[in-house]
């Protein structure tokens, strides 16, 4: 959910927090859905850019990846909730598990 101290319509991020138990190779998280939804109205898709394969730092060490949201048509707002969807792509070049240690909205 975007905080009330959200400017209307300001470009944010979705940051996600991983670690694999693996080094030397790259993870590929890529966006599946994003929409907008706010209370009274119908949800909106979202403007979710995909991001480039992220270098595993080492093993077990937790890194990010980020996410652009790109201020589109619908006009986020404070209060509005964010819904995303990620996959890892299957030919990305780390064999070992992915474990998602956590999410947040970011803006600047």
């Amino acid at each position: 959910m975007l905080p009330a101290d959200y400017t209307p319509g300001v470009q944010f991020f979705i940051e996600l927090t991983w670690s694999v138990n693996q080094t030397g190779c790259s993870v590929e998280l890529l966006r599946n859905f994003d929409s907008i939804a706010r209370a009274g109205e119908l949800p909106a898709n979202g403007d979710l850019q995909d991001q480039v394969p992220t270098p595993s730092p080492g093993i077990n060490v937790v890194t990010t990846s980020t996410f652009i949201w790109a201020p589109g048509v619908f006009g986020a707002q404070p209060g509005d909730s964010v819904n995303v969807g990620f996959y890892r792509r299957i030919a990305d070049s780390c064999g070992g598990t992915v474990k998602l240690h956590g999410a947040r909205v970011e803006y600047r």
